[in-house]
């Protein structure tokens, strides 16, 4: 995060004298999204763990994975979006290919890997 953001939520904290996290209409859309995932994911594995928003350290950065779920001796790492289209790996990359709501044009884009 930039620090002229941490900066900008530490100074809006203590003017409203509150340690609450101000949390953006993005992310709290986005949490809504992953807990809907999270229920559906139970509903049908209903003896699976669920693990929202897990970070992971690395030398290299830090990343955060949606859903981690333990079912029987497997694991799935769990990205939600919120687009339509696909993500598939080629090679030691991601290729990310959504699809325009206004045109239905499919553009296509090459992603790191997060596990890298």
């Amino acid at each position: 995060m930039c620090i002229f953001r941490k900066l900008k939520k530490a100074f809006i904290r203590s003017w409203q004298a509150s340690s609450v996290q101000i949390t953006s209409e993005q992310k709290r859309y986005g949490n809504a999204g992953e807990n809907d995932t999270a229920r559906e994911i139970n509903q049908f594995l209903p003896k699976s763990i669920i693990k929202p928003n897990v970070i992971v350290n690395t030398p290299s950065g830090n990343c955060e994975i949606d859903l981690l779920v333990v079912y029987e001796n497997k694991i799935f790492v769990i990205e939600v979006k919120n687009w339509k289209g696909r993500l598939f790996q080629e090679g030691d990359h991601f290729v990310k290919e959504k699809l325009d709501r206004w045109t239905d044009d499919i553009h296509g884009k090459i992603l790191k890997s997060p596990f890298g």
